[in-house]
């Protein structure tokens, strides 16, 4: 049972960095645009 949470936690864990990722990319893009104006 324990395991099962586990692996759960671990798989949301692993989205929530890769939308964070995201979310840094797209605010890296917004700020290129920002300054090539």
């Amino acid at each position: 049972m324990m395991e099962e949470i586990i692996s759960i936690s671990k798989s949301k864990l692993l989205q929530l960095r890769n939308a964070i990722d995201q979310y840094k990319n797209e605010i890296k893009k917004i700020k290129e645009v920002d300054l090539g104006s």
